[in-house]
């Protein structure tokens, strides 16, 4: 008797089971999915680019200068590399020669300068900045600074940045 009731019962859970899988399925509310575009600012990014971007200059311009300040009106004489008695000046906290600024001025702003206006420019933090940052940032070149930039790793710095503003 107790083997037809246990029987009974399980049974009666299937059946209760079968019932509410075909009343579920046919009857029974189902999920559906919704696509949502949702718009990321990721002003945090760009911040960051920027805050890599003035740390590299800083880095660059602390080399370059050897912590002189701008008042000092840094001029350094480098070696012609072919006659070692012709001098070529750089100058400024960016270290800067006058054909240089001459060339991306006329690069970068269509404009040709004298070797006055291009000494003015080198001399001074904030336009020999904005030059070495075009420099830098547009034409991709950290060329014009090679013992710095290899002394600080200053290229891996540059390829990070630009990986990010990909």
């Amino acid at each position: 008797m107790k083997r037809i009731k246990v029987y009974h019962i399980v049974l009666f859970v299937l059946a209760l089971l079968a019932v509410a899988y075909f009343v579920g399925g046919k009857y029974g509310s189902t999920i559906q999915y919704k696509q949502v575009e949702k718009e990321i600012i990721l002003d945090n990014l760009v911040s960051k680019v920027n805050e890599l971007k003035g740390g590299l200059m800083s880095e660059l311009k602390a080399c370059e200068s050897g912590g002189v300040s701008e008042d000092k009106a840094l001029i350094t004489f480098d070696p012609h590399p072919t006659n070692k008695k012709v001098q070529i000046p750089s100058l400024g906290n960016y270290q800067f020669k006058v054909s240089t600024v001459q060339f991306y001025y006329k690069k970068f702003y269509g404009k040709e300068i004298t070797n006055k206006e291009a000494v003015l420019i080198a001399l001074s933090d904030e336009k020999a900045g904005e030059l070495a940052s075009d420099v830098i940032f547009r034409d991709g070149s950290l060329n014009n600074w090679y013992n710095c930039t290899k002394a600080h790793g200053l290229q891996n710095k540059l390829d990070i940045i630009n990986l990010l503003i990909k």
